[in-house]
């Protein structure tokens, strides 16, 4: 028998009738309140006649399934006309599975972004894992390795289904960065629909080093597989692969690349930034062994140790054929990529001293007084307590000029040539660098402006 409930607690057990029209039919409501009030259009995902649609507002995307016409179409809905598209989004993860939306369409947006809305998150997901899942999964995992050409290689497999084995042959066997490099020198997601299967075919059947010649424009050989090989395992841009070609063809020190175990990306453009005739074998050696601190000494940027070595490479091409000859000859004699600033900081005071100085683009004037030399650029550094004689390479290039203001708020100034070749007012700095009055410098601009629109004899 049940015991008998004191009439209290029974009465905390006497069912309810719920009404029917408390009960929760529509599910939660994860829009944010903005949407609510109507102030923007939610994205819209559905499924019709083959295809994903997306829309938001005006635009619209539809992607075709993998069992139909695989594609991305982008829908003008003013004049109801669409093209085709290949996104440069990566959708996939390394093992083929798709990813989360907020990380792969809206890396940049503010997180309190109406677009990282759940609703929208949860929807996309939703979308795109049934439309990925359309896709056989050893395909995903072969597409995967490339990265932001993950659309591009879906739709040539899609197109000539034989080139998924190729490519997973090529991943295997580590030689995929051919395949990486014609992607990229022939902007393959620029391409027409036609075209992008003709471009699958030749990479499949043609002599490599020819086909890059063709794509590049440039002349290349099995040296250049070899070499590109070393990049790594992921996509580079379209201007590493040309840069490394280029410096392959045209520097005598390229010779070793081909004792470098891996080249960075970063290595190649750094190598191809140094002037012509520069560069020596140790010098690809400490870039290539150490890319960061030796971009460290090339960017102007940064006032750091090393402003001497970013001197010489500035005025390196101005300089006599028997200059020229002297630093690449004490350049081979340095042993590390860690001597280079001590190097730099010597031949620089030695160039600055032996170089005749450019002459200032305008003479002195109404308290603005040319820095015309090195030692007078060296002691207005030390004066104001600032860096200006790190930057002596740049005047000496032509680049900038610097100018004392001799005036109640004492000031260094600096002007800089534009791409057009004329001078303009570039920034003016108080001791150790401290800001002027907004009337000091719009007065200084004025003077400057004066004197260049003069256009004295020492401008021209």
């Amino acid at each position: 028998m049940c015991p008998v409930l004191a009439p209290n607690v029974a009465q905390m057990f006497t069912p309810v009738t719920l009404r029917s029209d408390a009960m929760r039919q529509f599910e939660l409501n994860l829009t944010p309140r903005n949407e609510h009030h109507g102030s923007i259009e939610p994205w819209v995902y559905r499924f019709e006649t083959g295809t994903l649609l997306e829309e938001l507002d005006m635009r619209r995307h539809v992607y075709g399934l993998w069992d139909k016409l695989f594609g991305c179409w982008k829908i003008d809905t003013g004049s109801h006309t669409s093209h085709e598209i290949i996104p440069t989004w990566v959708p996939l993860n390394s093992r083929g599975i798709w990813r989360d939306p907020l990380d792969i369409r809206f890396e940049n947006a503010p997180k309190a972004s109406w677009l990282l809305s759940p609703k929208w998150r949860y929807e996309a997901n939703a979308a795109f894992a049934a439309y990925f899942s359309n896709i056989p999964q050893r395909i995903r995992g072969v597409v995967a390795p490339l990265e932001r050409h993950q659309w591009l290689a879906l739709d040539m497999i899609w197109q000539v289904p034989e080139f998924a084995y190729f490519l997973d042959e090529e991943i295997f066997n580590g030689s995929q960065q051919y395949v990486f490099a014609c992607l990229a020198l022939s902007k393959a997601e620029t391409l027409s629909r036609t075209a992008r299967r003709d471009l699958t075919k030749c990479i499949m059947t043609s002599k490599r080093a020819v086909l890059l010649s063709r794509l590049a424009a440039i002349p290349n050989s099995k040296k250049t597989l070899r070499l590109i090989n070393k990049l790594g395992d992921r996509p580079c841009r379209h201007g590493t692969y040309l840069g490394l070609m280029n410096f392959l063809n045209e520097d005598p020190s390229s010779k070793e690349l081909l004792h470098a175990g891996t080249i960075s990306p970063s290595a190649v453009a750094l190598l191809n930034g140094f002037p012509s005739g520069f560069v020596t074998p140790n010098l690809v050696r400490f870039v290539l062994e150490d890319p960061d601190d030796c971009e460290i000494l090339c960017r102007y940027d940064e006032y750091e140790a090393g402003s001497g070595f970013r001197t010489v490479i500035n005025i390196f091409p101005e300089l006599s054929p028997d200059w020229q000859n002297r630093i690449r000859s004490s350049l081979r004699s340095v042993q590390s990529g860690d001597m280079l600033p001590d190097w730099g900081e010597r031949w620089a005071q030695r160039l600055t001293e032996a170089i005749r100085f450019p002459p200032p683009p305008f003479t002195a004037t109404s308290h603005l007084i040319p820095l015309a030399t090195a030692k007078a650029v060296r002691q207005e550094s030390q004066a104001m307590q600032n860096c200006v004689s790190r930057m002596i390479g740049r005047v000496m290039a032509g680049e900038i000029y610097f100018y004392n203001w001799d005036g109640p708020e004492p000031a260094t100034v600096m002007i800089e040539k534009s791409p057009g070749s004329s001078w303009r007012f570039e920034e003016a700095h108080g001791f150790d660098n401290q800001p002027l009055q907004s009337q000091t410098i719009d007065y200084i601009e004025n003077v400057i402006e004066s004197a260049l629109d003069r256009k004295s004899p020492a401008s021209s």
